[in-house]
């Protein structure tokens, strides 16, 4: 898979989004590591503690201490069409959480088995996505029927292309994705907005 970037956020109204490790998803990370290793999301550094929200509606689907994994405390959500506004399902997946939260995901720490070197704070987000309602879950992770990984901006796109070989063919001009949030009063922008 190309770690070429596919999609830039766009934020209106002079908001910022907080800093992700990597201008690029879905890293090939195997010359770190023993075996064959794809870092299939982003990492948003924040701080110990900081609460995370869910990008739209939806039902948890899985919840993992993942202990000895390099994902730590892990959510995944499962998001319907109607939920969304997208024509197909979508999953989003929230790790290194600081503790197993008894509310669908939880706040920013740096849980999972590391490397060398210490971790710092972050969540790591991934979205999947599949035509399918079904998905399976084994106790260790979930996995959409006949599922696919999505660059997280895509997410947020209004129309397709959502697919990644798709999305890196297109000019540079057309990659920014008009990436809708929630304001620190709790409001959305724009207002009708389904995910943040």
């Amino acid at each position: 898979m190309s770690s070429k970037r596919t999609s830039i956020p766009n934020l209106s109204n002079g908001a910022d989004c907080p800093e992700i490790d990597s201008e690029k998803w879905a890293i090939d990370c195997s010359h770190k590591r023993s075996r064959k290793a794809l870092h299939k999301g982003v990492d948003i550094s924040q701080q110990r503690g900081t609460p995370i929200r869910a990008v739209a509606d939806g039902i948890v689907v899985g919840r993992f201490l993942n202990e000895g994994n390099k994902k730590g405390t892990e959510v995944m959500l499962r998001h319907a069409p109607e939920q969304t506004g997208i024509g197909f399902w979508t999953y989003s997946q929230y790790t290194h959480l600081q503790e197993m939260c008894p509310l669908p995901i939880g706040k920013t720490s740096n849980t999972g088995k590391m490397g060398k070197r210490g971790r710092r704070d972050a969540l790591h987000f991934a979205i999947l996505y599949s035509t399918y309602p079904q998905w399976s879950n084994d106790g260790t992770v979930v996995t959409p029927k006949d599922g696919y990984v999505m660059d997280p901006n895509a997410f947020y796109r209004l129309q397709p292309p959502y697919d990644s070989r798709s999305l890196s063919s297109l000019p540079d001009e057309q990659k920014g994705v008009p990436t809708p949030y929630m304001k620190n009063d709790g409001s959305f922008d724009p207002p009708n907005t389904k995910r943040i």
